[in-house]
């Protein structure tokens, strides 16, 4: 019986801490940093980078993310990770057009840079939401690959710890039995490739 009630209670402290780790690398924290970080390497200055972090940071963070929450408190969605792949199509239409709003904004306001990294991001956002309409590819693991990627080409690969998140979040979300091996490694393969095809014929410089 002590065996047994240790082992249980060593499988509750396993998942305390998967869901803790789910928690900090989810998207809600690992996008905004993402964000933040690329608006103050983008070049801007003064009022127009402060006008870039003000609309950028409502369009890709408080209204996506607000809906989500808005969802879940009308209990449209059954939790905040929307685990359930047909939950998470309104929120993908949502965040699609403050995406393409954003991408337009980028395009009048401010610079070559975060033009195309909104670009790149309606591109990520496409191809994963098409993927979600048939079968379900962790949102957690591409929003990781996308920031640790995307922050070491700003950064001129500067960042390698940040490659950590990818053991951190495959074993939490397997642990939380959110997701499969196969859609994890789905994940990864993907928004890579995009990412590594995109930067191939345009370059963030």
């Amino acid at each position: 019986m002590k065996k047994q009630s240790a082992g249980l209670k060593s499988q509750h402290n396993m998942k305390k801490l998967a869901k803790l780790v789910s928690l900090i690398l989810g998207p809600q924290f690992v996008w905004p940093l993402t964000l933040l970080i690329c608006l103050f390497y983008s070049g801007l200055h003064g009022v127009r980078l402060l006008s870039a972090v003000v609309v950028l940071v409502i369009l890709n963070l408080v209204v996506p993310f607000g809906y989500i929450y808005y969802a879940f408190k009308k209990k449209q969605i059954s939790d905040l990770d929307l685990t359930r792949r047909q939950e998470r199509y309104r929120p993908i239409v949502v965040a699609f057009l403050t995406t393409v709003i954003s991408l337009l904004f980028a395009y009048f306001f401010t610079n070559a840079f975060l033009f195309k990294l909104l670009l790149l991001v309606l591109f990520l956002l496409l191809v994963n939401s098409l993927i979600t309409f048939f079968w379900k590819i962790s949102l957690h693991m591409g929003v990781n690959v996308i920031m640790a990627l995307v922050i070491n080409l700003v950064l001129g690969a500067r960042q390698p710890v940040l490659y950590l998140t990818f053991p951190l979040i495959f074993w939490s979300r397997l642990v939380l039995k959110k997701h499969t091996v196969a859609q994890l490694l789905a994940a990864i393969a993907v928004n890579a490739a995009i990412i590594f095809l995109f930067t191939k014929y345009l370059t963030f410089k």
